[in-house]
């Protein structure tokens, strides 16, 4: 079962985790009357084994469940919370760098000289 979540790139190489997604293709299909059949990875204590919605409902379901676009997903509380009093003594400062200076959007100007002209007959 891990062989399945965990995949390795070498013998060199941490192993990296790969859930899959909560929907999958192959666990999901339309019945023959027009349901929606959603199948567990597992089985549950209880035996539940699948899901059946109607289509509108599942819908809703993940209508429900998908993110706000550009919504923040992690919210910090207690000291790593954008507004707490002590979050100066935990959170590092950013570097101090120079200041960035903004260049034309245009190319600088041609330096090289201007070959010289051709003599032709005068």
């Amino acid at each position: 079962m891990l062989d399945d979540v965990y995949t390795t790139d070498g013998p060199d190489t941490f192993p990296v985790f790969h859930p899959a997604p909560p929907l999958t293709q192959g666990r999901l299909s339309i019945t023959d009357d027009g349901q929606v059949l959603w199948k567990l990875r597992s089985p549950w204590r209880n035996g539940t084994e699948a899901f059946r919605f109607d289509p509108l409902v599942f819908i809703e379901r993940l209508v429900a469940i998908t993110p706000h676009p550009r919504e923040h997903q992690l919210t910090y509380h207690g000291v790593f919370a954008p507004a707490s009093s002590l979050r100066h003594l935990i959170v590092p400062r950013p570097s101090a760098r120079a200041p960035r200076t903004h260049t034309a959007t245009r190319p600088p100007p041609n330096t090289t000289p201007a070959p010289p002209p051709i003599a032709g007959p005068n």
